[in-house]
């Protein structure tokens, strides 16, 4: 950690605080007992080095004496209550006799307490063999002290992240001989020490940089995990660092992005950046001496499996990219730091719309020949795959996508057109189902007349899923608070409420094109396991309609950003609506109140169809990605739950009982193709639903039938 005071010429510059509650001691009294404490170190330092005045101290973890010309003095103690240390910065050039003299006293006297030194360096990975060296230790020493302790090292680049050698973190080695060429090379190269299988660590790193909520999330993950006390490292923004031995028999694990709000994971396929490295001229510190605890299994869950972090990247040259010739030159020549987010998904949206695989875009995109290259190296493979995989959920926007036509400026939709070729080679992640056979991601329109119980099944699912997993927010609109208690007291029964349900009552959310839709987007962006939002009704955020607007038009735009919200975060948005009140015997659809634009729009529709004073109903379900069905559904009104009636078996799942019955149990692929020529998808959503409603279970990849 580093503290700007006045520079020594007397300019004043920018005080940084970190998150440890800094303390200013300005006056003569601080001053001196200073210098009574370092005296008992046996150190005096010169009577001009302190003379502005301005010391910090941090938790009686760091005292700085001086800082200027690159070079920052004083004492630190790895705990609060321990022994204090002498420590200086690397410095870049000595101002005075004086200061060389102290720097010298300072580096005498590390040396002298070498077994503390030592016992600290054991941190990481236990007992073992190491050099005696002190907190002056150089980047050279510091990358072989980290070999020594079986971590592959190396080298970045002086002052930033980015990998010095032409493979970034798969040339990492322990090979002592490399190390030493290297550092030889860059001495002033930062250390990275790869993350995952290889060196037995893996780290959840917390960011507060920019207004990152890193911190609140690590207080929900300690909430229902328990304090983790493992070994931190503090990062030059002020976040953290938790690092975590890879307990026996855990599965490789994959690095990741924004797992939480503020929260990055580093496993296979990533690296961290190690102290003594500085970046944005702050160093990273320890923040305790304690050994890394074996990943808690709770913790898990945030990390990829780790599939292709060891894939190597294909060889792809920029000049042979379907891309604008102004692409091609800023993958070749890169941004600043500030920019770089902004051009890389700018690229990576513009090679997306020209065709390019994943493939193709991490082998340019990892190439070191390549300026644009250095953040997706920093961060690894598995942090580039995900922003892939977000370019191709965004809704198109010319802006980002710079693959613009030059007469316009609008986005070339030539850009976009593939071959069917191209198109059924290409790979898309699987159909995640919040209820299966049901509602997929994606958004779903759930209409039904007034008091008809669309209200409670809306609830109902909503703590079904929170209880399963996945974060919930249900707006229920037309209920107070005090109405919202009840239901959900009678629907949880003797249960408490699920912890990651969360709800807004009557009239606390804004319209749509109001703040609504902005607000759902940042509560996603908050809750990075999120699953499904319930937006009970849609009259209570829809925009206004225009007095000569088009009907249609409206009814349509009135769901789009929901729509692109839930492709973009995969997730379902489950809108409640009316149903009108003149009932339509051949068609339910034809009863949802308003155009046939809400249908247009809407990947899934369900109408729920109960006569007045009756406990059945009907939920009649179409869509996209499901099948079209209609479910007996029965109103339990002592657990005031539904519940799927028990009702005869379609001919179309009676099929695949039968076919269950004759073959014996069968993969999901030989069930698709013993059901040619229904599509694939069709055959994928009876099976879910089948599975769902207990009539048959997949074990190992494989179904069976549920004897009753």
């Amino acid at each position: 950690m580093m503290y700007e005071t006045k520079s020594p010429t007397g300019s004043a510059g920018p005080e940084r605080h970190t998150q440890m509650n800094g303390t200013n001691y300005n006056d003569q009294n601080d001053i001196d007992q200073f210098r009574e404490a370092l005296a008992q170190h046996g150190i005096v330092p010169p009577a001009d080095l302190a003379a502005d005045g301005q010391r910090r101290i941090a938790d009686g973890r760091f005292i700085v004496l001086y800082h200027g010309e690159g070079m920052m003095v004083g004492y630190h103690g790895p705990l609060p209550d321990g022994p204090l240390r002498p420590w200086c910065s690397k410095p870049k050039g000595l101002r005075t006799d004086a200061d060389a003299e102290f720097i010298g006293q300072c580096e005498a006297k590390a040396r002298s307490e070498a077994d503390e030194v030592v016992q600290e360096a054991t941190q990481l990975h236990g007992e073992g063999e190491h050099e005696h060296t002190s907190p002056l230790l150089s980047y050279e020493g510091a990358a072989l002290r980290y070999a020594a302790q079986g971590c592959p090292v190396f080298p970045l680049k002086p002052g930033g992240k980015a990998p010095l050698t032409p493979h970034g973190f798969k040339d990492a080695t322990t090979d002592h001989a490399v190390i030493r060429d290297w550092w030889a090379q860059w001495p002033d190269a930062n250390i990275g020490i790869v993350t995952g299988r290889a060196s037995g660590l893996v780290v959840i790193d917390v960011d507060v940089k920019d207004g990152r909520s890193g911190m609140a999330s690590l207080d929900q993950l300690e909430a229902r995990y328990g304090p983790f006390d493992t070994f931190k490292v503090r990062t030059p923004s002020g976040g953290l660092h938790l690092c975590f031995n890879l307990p026996p028999g855990c599965p490789d694990l994959g690095s990741g992005n924004g797992v939480m709000p503020g929260i990055d994971v580093r496993a296979d396929g990533g690296y961290i950046v190690a102290r003594p490295s500085v970046v944005d001229g702050v160093a990273y510190c320890w923040e305790n001496t304690t050994p890394p605890a074996p990943l808690p299994e709770g913790l898990m869950g945030l990390f990829a499996p780790s599939a292709s972090a060891n894939t190597p990247a294909p060889d792809v040259r920029v000049e042979d990219l379907r891309v604008p010739e102004e692409i091609k030159q800023l993958i070749r020549e890169g941004k600043p730091t500030g920019e770089r987010s902004e051009a890389l998904f700018g690229a990576v949206r513009a090679m997306i719309l020209c065709g390019h695989d994943g493939d193709e875009i991490i082998g340019v995109l990892m190439d070191p020949a390549n300026g644009l290259s250095e953040k997706p190296r920093e961060q690894g493979r598995a942090w580039l795959e995900g922003e892939i995989r977000r370019a191709r959920t965004k809704p198109g926007d010319p802006k980002r996508a710079d693959s613009s036509s030059p007469k316009t400026g609008r986005a070339n939709p030539l850009a976009s057109i593939i071959s069917a070729a191209e198109l059924a080679t290409r790979e898309f992640p699987e159909q995640r189902w919040i209820v299966p056979g049901i509602i997929p991601e994606g958004l779903s329109l759930l209409a039904g007349k007034s008091k008809c119980g669309k209200s409670w099944l809306a609830l109902q699912t909503a703590v079904d899923v929170a209880n399963v997993g996945g974060d919930v927010l249900y707006l229920a609109l037309e209920d107070t608070q005090h109405r919202l208690q009840d239901r959900l007291s009678q629907v949880c029964g003797d249960g408490t409420p699920p912890e990651r349900l969360y709800l807004a009552s009557q009239s606390n959310w804004y319209r749509l094109d109001s703040g609504g839709l902005k607000d759902i987007r940042q509560w996603l962006q908050e809750h990075s396991e999120a699953r499904l939002i319930i937006v009970d009704t849609l009259a209570k955020v829809k925009p206004q309609g225009q007095r000569n607007g088009n009907s249609y038009g409206e009814d349509y735009a009135a769901l789009e950003g929901l729509k692109q919200l839930a492709d973009e975060f995969r997730v379902a948005i489950l809108v409640v609506h009316h149903t009108r009140k003149m009932p339509d015997s051949d068609d339910p659809f034809n009863e949802i109140s308003g155009t046939t634009g809400l249908m247009g729009c809407a990947d899934t529709a369900m109408v729920l169809k109960r006569p007045r004073g009756s406990n059945q109903a009907n939920l009649f379900v179409t869509g996209r990605d499901v099948e079209e069905q209609k479910m007996p559904m029965t109103w339990d009104p002592d657990l005031c739950r539904w519940e799927e009636a028990h009702a005869p078996l379609s001919a179309e799942h009676q099929a695949i009982i039968d076919l269950l019955r004759e073959r014996g149990p069968l993969t999901m692929k030989e069930i698709v193709d013993a059901a040619s020529p229904i599509s694939p998808g069709t055959t994928k959503s009876r099976l879910s639903r089948m599975v769902a409603n207990g009539h048959i279970v997949n074990r190992e990849g494989k179904y069976f039938i549920v004897e009753k």
